[in-house]
Parts: structure tokens; sequence; C-alpha cells
């Protein structure tokens, strides 16, 4: 099989045939964080579990109404999360 998108970057590709690669055999979990605290629920499921979910989502949207300042911050965390979370061979989804 291969990507729906025949553009798919090497990483995308590594990704989808990893996934195909442990269907029927493993399941992954993954944890869903808010723009506010991009790494606060992951976290405690780590403290809880002792490990780290495989797929950490994010928010980009704004809900508490913050100034576009604080949104431009609260983003960029995020964004610096995802990052990290990438290269510790997570799977990020925003």
């Amino acid at each position: 099989m291969q990507p729906v998108n025949t553009y798919a970057s090497a990483q995308a590709r590594e990704l989808y045939s990893y996934l195909l690669g442990i269907s029927g055999e493993k399941m992954i979990t993954g944890q869903h964080d808010y723009l506010e605290s991009p790494d606060e629920l992951s976290n405690k499921v780590k403290k809880i579990s002792q490990v780290y979910v495989g797929v950490h989502g994010y928010e980009m949207g704004a809900i508490s109404g913050q100034s576009a300042a604080v949104e431009a911050t609260q983003r960029q965390a995020v964004v610096d999360s995802a990052i990290r979370w990438s290269r510790s061979g997570g799977i990020v989804t925003m």
C-alpha cells in the first residue's frame, strides 16, 4: 500500500510503513493536551503508568480569550513540545 499523497515526505512514509507493520499485532495509545498546557495530561499518564503514550495530540486553537501575544507564546510552547516528542520517537498529531 502507498500513501494517498504521492508527495509524502520520507518521514511520513516511514510512519505509514510502521503503522502498516504493526497492524493487527500491536496497539499505540495516545493522549491529547490543550494549548494552555501542552504536556500536562501526557505527563500525568506517564506518572501513573510509568511509560509515555506513543501518540501525543496537541491543540493549536485558543479557547480562553487570551491576547494575541499569549496565544503566540502558547502556540510556540506547543510547537517546541511537538518537536521534542517527535525527536524522542513519538508520533505527533495536531
